[in-house]
């Protein structure tokens, strides 16, 4: 939370009016977090087990929606990925400890391929979150290969060494946080 509050004038103008997706959203924290900053859409997603839980995490925050904000919650099985989302092209995606599993490595890839906006000035920031005792490098070579470029934004100061945050990005988009501190791990 530091990084944000130390930086909110970025996070309004990364978030406001932006279409956001959070995919593997477990208790919709990111989700709810991005409702604060003005978008105009926030799509928080996970499997359909997981749902109940977001739904209600969203209904206990609903007072942090502005009103301009249309907030959907919808189950994604990235396996078998719905033409709704994946055609939605979005501005934002947040993603925090998805790709555990190598099995879920291709999926996710392409799910974050089609749900990129497609303009070289327009392209989506995508802030992924992995643990990197189950995260390979065959991950970051699958990124690389569908034409993604990330950036590690962590500290060598880190107190969870086993965590990452990364920024990723494809078709050459610009990204307001290089603007932030490359000194600071997660929100905490």
């Amino acid at each position: 939370m530091k990084l944000i509050a130390s930086n909110l004038d970025t996070f309004t103008h990364l978030l406001q009016g932006k279409r956001i997706l959070e995919l593997g959203s477990g208790s919709a924290l990111c989700g709810i977090a991005a409702m604060c900053f003005n978008p105009s859409t926030v799509h928080i997603t996970d499997l359909p087990d997981v749902l109940p839980s977001c739904k209600l995490n969203v209904e206990l925050n609903k007072s942090l929606i502005p009103e301009s904000c249309t907030v959907d919650i919808f189950a994604l099985d990235w396996f078998h990925p719905p033409p709704a989302i994946i055609n939605a092209h979005y501005d934002v995606i947040f993603a925090t400890d998805v790709v555990y599993a190598p099995e879920l490595y291709e999926p996710f890839v392409k799910v974050i391929d089609k749900c990129c906006c497609s303009a070289p000035a327009s392209g989506t920031l995508i802030l992924l979150g992995v643990c990197k005792l189950d995260t390979k490098p065959a991950f970051f070579t699958m990124l690389e290969e569908a034409g993604f470029h990330y950036n590690l934004l962590n500290s060598k100061k880190a107190a969870f060494s086993n965590l990452g945050l990364f920024e990723v990005q494809k078709n050459g988009a610009t990204t307001i946080l290089s603007q932030l501190q490359r000194d600071w791990y997660c929100l905490q």
